[in-house]
């Protein structure tokens, strides 16, 4: 089945486009009826839903069961081109673009590819994204990414056969050699690394960056066997011998198989002759021994002398050999496994290998299986609420959800209950007043309120206070002018200046006017020398 490399050189643009999909790269609507189709598949079909979500804004997503073989097909007729599909689990999503309509497969390989678009993007929130622009430049750049693929992986696709031929046209035959080809290597990627690897060895098949997957590395050397090889009969061995031993009394002699050849080869080597026994001087030894033991990882063999003869003789006995030692087959497994996890939704059920024994055996644990899938009933909630409110004058109280669980839950919260109404007193005021007066005579100072809260509040503004009331000081000038310019003319040429007048000549001459003391200083004071 091998043919050679120059087959995929024309082929990667086909690979892409059968694996892709190809049709009107349009993203205006479709307005006759269209389809996208293929096959969702890893090493077995995918059963259950695929989803598939158009450009649109708001993007208007569709979904549809597969067939026992993993096929399905989507009606895109009134949709926006591009795609962005996916099927599987949310354990293991295996992700898909197209173009417009026609063939849109899902695998590994359209997975990866998605990958490479995605420039880092998670690709469920690339999926899930509200904007369309995120999956149109992902579809635009899918088919590139498929070549780039073809182009690095083209010897592993020749060893499975896959060629433009069988992958074009979409049939059982190109899902076959895909499925063989996800059974035998495991394509992942992590980070903005992608990595294939054999899943029987584990060796690493091709390791490269998604950013340049032309710089990446190719192993050849751990490529699972070409599928369709199938093992020659084996061939007849050629032996090389040790030299013939000692002729022995039963008159034969014996020797052993030092090497043989080709591998894995069979057949029966002559390891013994007849001979004329010659029986050893007396005095040479003549030993027993045991069988040889097996062969030691340093080719060699031993074993040991169980008796010698005549009494006294004398000898070398021979106790080590050459051989070849071939390494036992590994053991098969016996695997113990952990009990089997719940049914999940895509109806398999999975468990773990606990522990395998005995140390380097090989095999394959049986880790999933069928089952039916019942999706469980919604739980009831446990409510998490806020204190109660104040008890309003319809006599009620209410409250607030503040959380509830587990998520997905139903009920029906308690959110109000009876209570006493109680009218609240009514308010002390907070007053705000002028500023206090001046100082009467009777010693009170007074003040007015200027507002008051809050509303309807009660109280007594303080309005009044005590103080200590300090009389105006006299205007000689004016008790000047009313009580002595009538006689002595105005204040600034009155004829009493330049007179020695005093308090107490004034009260002496009777001239008072029946004014204080205090308001006769007040007009000597104004009069002056």
């Amino acid at each position: 089945m091998r043919k050679g490399l120059h087959v995929f050189a024309s082929a990667s643009v086909t690979l892409a486009l059968a694996v892709t999909g190809c049709g009107d790269p349009s993203s205006n609507p479709s307005t006759s009826s269209q389809t996208v189709s293929g096959t969702a598949a890893a090493d077995a079909p995918i059963v259950g839903t695929v989803f598939l979500k158009d450009s649109s804004v708001p993007a208007l997503e569709k979904t549809t069961a597969t067939n026992a073989d993993g096929t399905f097909s989507f009606d895109v007729t009134g949709l926006t081109a591009p795609y962005l599909l996916k099927a599987g689990s949310e354990a293991s999503w295996q992700y898909s673009a197209s173009t417009g309509s026609g063939t849109a497969n899902i695998n590994p390989l359209t997975t990866t590819a998605v990958a490479g678009t995605a420039s880092g993007t998670d690709l469920e929130e690339l999926y899930q994204a509200p904007s369309p622009t995120l999956r149109r430049t992902s579809a635009h750049d899918f088919p590139s990414f498929m070549n780039q693929l073809a182009t690095v992986l083209a010897p592993l696709f020749q060893e499975f056969g896959i060629s433009a031929s069988t992958l074009d046209d979409g049939s059982q035959t190109s899902q076959t050699a895909l499925r063989a080809l996800f059974q035998a290597v495991a394509i992942t990627v992590k980070g903005k690394m992608v990595t294939v690897t054999n899943r029987q060895t584990g060796g690493v098949i091709f390791t490269g960056s998604l950013s340049d997957l032309a710089a990446g590395t190719f192993n050849a050397a751990n490529m699972p066997p070409d599928p369709g090889t199938t093992t020659p009969p084996p061939t007849a061995c050629t032996y090389a011998y040790s030299a013939w031993g000692a002729c022995q009394a039963d008159n034969t002699q014996t020797r052993t198989v030092t090497s043989s050849s080709p591998s894995g080869c069979t057949g029966t080597p002559v390891l013994s002759q007849a001979c004329t026994y010659v029986p050893p001087p007396p005095a040479a030894c003549t030993y027993t021994y045991s069988t040889w033991g097996a062969c030691q990882s340093n080719n060699t063999q031993t074993r040991t002398v169980t008796s010698s003869s005549p009494a006294g003789c004398t000898g070398t006995p021979v106790l080590s050999q050459a051989c070849t030692y071939v390494p036992p087959p590994p053991a098969a497994c016996t695997y113990t496994y952990s009990a089997w996890g719940a049914c999940q939704s895509n109806n398999t059920q999975t468990r773990t290998v606990t522990s395998s024994s005995p140390a380097g055996c090989t095999g394959t644990p049986f880790l999933s299986q069928a089952c039916t899938y019942v999706p469980p009933p919604p739980a009831a909630c446990t409510y998490t609420y806020s204190t109660w409110g104040a008890c309003q004058s319809n006599n009620t109280q209410t409250r607030t959800v503040t959380s509830s669980s587990p998520s997905g839950c139903t009920g029906t919260p308690v959110l109000t209950q009876v209570c006493t109404y109680v009218p609240p007193p009514p308010a002390a005021c907070t007053y705000s007043y002028s500023a206090w007066g001046a100082c009467q005579s009777n010693n009170t100072q007074t003040r007015t309120v200027t507002s008051s809260s809050p509303a309807g509040c009660t109280g007594t503004p303080i309005l009044s206070q005590a103080c200590t009331y300090t009389p105006p000081a006299p205007d000689g000038a004016a008790l000047y002018a009313s009580s002595c310019a009538g006689c002595h003319g105005p204040l600034a040429s009155s004829n009493l200046k330049g007179k020695n007048i005093s308090v107490s000549l004034i009260q002496s001459m009777g001239m008072t006017q029946g004014l204080t003391t205090t308001q006769l200083q007040a007009i000597v004071t104004a009069v002056g020398p």
